[in-house]
């Protein structure tokens, strides 16, 4: 009657344990991901343009990375951390900000006219918020500038799965070239309109810069409207008429690889567009991917426990003694 007793309460203790473990493991805390910023491109070409993070390619600054990959996908920032969304579901979740941090430089290829290019960026993210609903549905974007050479083009990802998750921080640019006359110039643009990177929908914000000839005196203003959208599982197209040579053609999309407890990846894209007011249109797809890991104390718990009822069984009396 004893070993029924001891053998009842056992299962009872496992059940017990078990039945701790299990929610914890079904709510995943932790995840590592990783967001890129996109170089300016052309996938049928494989021409890179514009600004590049993390790779130097101009041999006047040193670098002799151009056309790597790095150069083409751009340094990506970086987080780990418990950043479960729980009031909103397994599928829901949020990032707090600063949960993805990066800072890097880089450098132009020496395009004809261009010299010397340095861009930095020390950025992070502002507060985001994912889940089924919150992402756009499809559609198609065609801006006012540029208009029948430039547009955006979205297919909603399941259940339309997305969120709002902007860039905050500092992303500039200093660059020197030479003018078809030979003389030289100088340009400084210390912002690239980076809040607008997966925020709402056909969010913008202005560019401005200074170019300044130094042979000849002259100083102008430079200006640009950039056109963000919200994050997506879904697919994105961008083709923007470019300027110097350079169109853009890019098309990125996004999965929802998680198991039914929340484990595994999501990747989300979100589509940008820069429109100058010189005549040049660029567009760029930033890549936000996230992998989640379960949280190790239901594993702990359970292993703990299995531990203590070993040793409860080495210890316990034997009855038929």
């Amino acid at each position: 009657m004893r070993d029924l007793c001891n053998g009842t309460s056992t299962v009872v203790l496992v059940l017990a344990i078990l039945g701790l473990a299990t929610p914890a493991q079904a709510k995943p805390q932790q995840y590592t991901a990783s967001l890129i910023l996109h170089s300016f491109a052309n996938d049928a070409t494989g021409a890179l343009q514009a600004l590049p993070l993390g790779a130097y390619c101009n041999p006047a600054n040193g670098g002799s990375t151009c056309l790597t990959e790095t150069l083409r996908k751009g340094a990506p920032l970086t987080g780990m951390g418990p950043r479960l969304d729980t009031g909103s579901g397994l599928s829901g979740f949020r990032v707090e900000t600063g949960g993805f941090r990066g800072r890097t430089n880089g450098s132009l290829p020496p395009y004809p006219g261009i010299s010397y290019t340095l861009t930095t960026a020390d950025l992070e993210n502002a507060k985001g918020s994912f889940g089924p609903g919150r992402g756009p549905g499809s559609f198609s974007f065609v801006p006012t500038l540029g208009a029948g050479l430039t547009h955006v083009a979205m297919v909603a990802g399941k259940n339309q799965f997305g969120g709002v998750m902007q860039l905050i921080g500092s992303f500039g640019t200093q660059n020197v070239g030479s003018t078809s006359g030979g003389g030289t110039w100088e340009g400084s643009f210390p912002t690239w309109g980076v809040t607008v990177v997966g925020a709402s929908y056909a969010k913008t914000a202005m560019i401005t810069g200074s170019i300044s000839f130094k042979t000849m005196m002259l100083k102008y203003i430079s200006a640009a409207v950039v056109t963000g959208f919200p994050w997506t599982t879904g697919k994105v197209s961008v083709v923007a008429a470019g300027g110097y040579g350079f169109p853009t053609a890019l098309v990125r999309s996004g999965y929802d690889n998680r198991t039914a407890q929340g484990n595994g990846t999501i990747q989300m894209v979100a589509p940008r567009l820069t429109h100058w007011s010189g005549g040049a249109h660029w567009g760029d797809v930033a890549i936000l991917n996230v992998k989640f890991v379960p949280e190790p104390r239901g594993w702990l718990m359970l292993v703990a426990g299995l531990g203590f009822l070993g040793a409860v069984h080495r210890t316990r009396p034997n009855a038929r003694r």
